[in-house]
């Protein structure tokens, strides 16, 4: 595997990532306005890690140079 196939599948999962997090911080915020038990700020802050590790892996694949 190339170092470029890498920098693609690493982008990938990121993204992947990113949507699962972003989804399940929609879900708890939907919750919380419910009056169920949730937690937003924890689901937060996993949403924004996962959104640096995509900027992260986007930022490498865009400065490739192979």
């Amino acid at each position: 595997m190339t170092r470029r196939d890498e920098l693609m599948r690493a982008v990938q999962t990121a993204t992947a990532n990113y949507a699962a997090a972003k989804e399940r911080h929609t879900y708890a915020r939907k919750m919380a306005a419910l009056g169920m038990g949730a937690d937003v700020f924890g689901t937060c802050n996993l949403e924004a890690r996962a959104y640096s590790e995509w900027l992260r892996a986007t930022d490498a694949l865009q400065n490739y140079r192979g």
